[in-house]
C-alpha cells in the first residue's frame, strides 16, 4: 500500500514472469471514486496522445502512464486505474516536509520548482489545467532531479487562464 487519495486507495503491484512490470493501482474506495479514476485515465491518455515526437519522452517521464481502467470483479463495485509505476521516485513533496521539518536545501527547491514549471508549461500549452496542485501530488526523483505530477482527476481541458494561474499559485 502506497497511500490513500481523496477517492481511492493506492497500491504498488508487480507482474512477474517473462514480461515483468511494476504498476501503481488505484482502487476506488469512496463514492464517486470510479468517475474520478475514469476521468484521470482519460486526461492522462489525452496528454500522452497529444505529445509530439519531441515532447513524448519528456511527457512519459513526468506524467503517469495509464495501462488500464475499469471495474474490478468483486461484489463491492470497485473500480481500478492501473498506471506504470515510476522507478526512482522517492516520495512526494509532502513526504519531504515530514523528513525535513526545517525545510530542504534551497538548491533542491530550485530544481523541484523548475521541473514543476516545465511540466505545467507543457500542460498549459496543451490547453489543460491540473486543477489540484498540492505537495501530495508532486513526486520527486532525487537522483535525476525529476518531478512527476499525479492526481489528474480534477484536470480540465480548455481551462481559462485563471485555472492555469491557480495551478501556478498552488
Amino acid at each position: 500500500r502506497l497511500g490513500t487519495g481523496a477517492f481511492s486507495d493506492v497500491y504498488r503491484a508487480r507482474r512477474v514472469g517473462m514480461l515483468p512490470i511494476l504498476t501503481t493501482i488505484k482502487l476506488s474506495a469512496r463514492p464517486g471514486g470510479a468517475a474520478h479514476l475514469a476521468s484521470e485515465a482519460s486526461v492522462l491518455q489525452e496528454l500522452h496522445d497529444s505529445a509530439d515526437d519531441l515532447a513524448a519522452s519528456y511527457v512519459a517521464q513526468c506524467l503517469p502512464r495509464p495501462i488500464a481502467c475499469g471495474p474490478v470483479e468483486n461484489e463491492m463495485g470497485t473500480h481500478a486505474l492501473v498506471l506504470r509505476h515510476p522507478t526512482g521516485y522517492w516520495g512526494s513533496l509532502a513526504d519531504l516536509t515530514g523528513h525535513f521539518p526545517g525545510g530542504i536545501d534551497p538548491r533542491h527547491a530550485v530544481w523541484i520548482w523548475r521541473r514543476m514549471l516545465d511540466l505545467l508549461k507543457y500542460v498549459h500549452t496543451a490547453g489543460w489545467a491540473h486543477g489540484d496542485i498540492r505537495p501530495e501530488h508532486a513526486l520527486v526523483h532525487p537522483a535525476d532531479h525529476g518531478v512527476r505530477i499525479i492526481g489528474w482527476a480534477a484536470a480540465r481541458r480548455g481551462a481559462p487562464w485563471q485555472a492555469q494561474a491557480t495551478d501556478l499559485m498552488r
